[in-house]
């Protein structure tokens, strides 16, 4: 005769009348498989609804976001402004002439060149204005721009 793997007995300790191990029924297996779909089903449903709020906010954040997309460009140069009136105009296209001429350019060109031969060295430990010589030599150089600049 063949051995029945599921044999029917259970071994009782003495002075009891249950089993230690009962056999499994159908309803101990229900209850683990309905533990085990909530063991891998609910971090599924978080992971899901984390990648889903992660992806929507991506979204939103490209729209809102003070950086552009890479297809647009980071400064864009806004349309020059133009004069209201024709008097404005007219001072407008005169300065144009003038700061773009070669005369404009070798007189602002003559005028660095005299600034930077003017010694202005400073220090990290000078003191105080007036009581410290070494901010003497700034003096000079405040003569040439009263000079230089005498408007502004």
């Amino acid at each position: 005769m063949a051995p029945n793997r599921l044999h029917k007995y259970t071994i009782l300790p003495q002075g009891e009348s249950e089993p230690l191990n009962p056999p499994p029924t159908q309803q101990t297996y229900t209850r683990w498989n309905r533990r085990r779909i909530f063991q891998w089903a609910l971090p599924a449903i978080l992971a899901i609804s984390v990648i889903l709020a992660l992806t929507i906010s991506q979204v939103t954040r490209h729209e809102d976001a003070q950086i552009p997309p890479a297809n647009q460009e980071a400064c864009p140069q806004y349309p020059a402004l133009r004069a209201l009136s024709e008097g404005r105009k007219k001072v407008e296209d005169e300065v144009k002439k003038e700061i773009n001429s070669d005369a404009f350019f070798d007189k602002s060109l003559k005028r660095l060149q005299g600034a930077v031969q003017i010694p202005t060295e400073s220090f990290d430990d000078m003191g105080e204005v007036g009581e410290d010589p070494r901010w003497d030599v700034f003096v000079p150089f405040q003569e040439y721009l009263k000079t230089t600049f005498p408007l502004v």
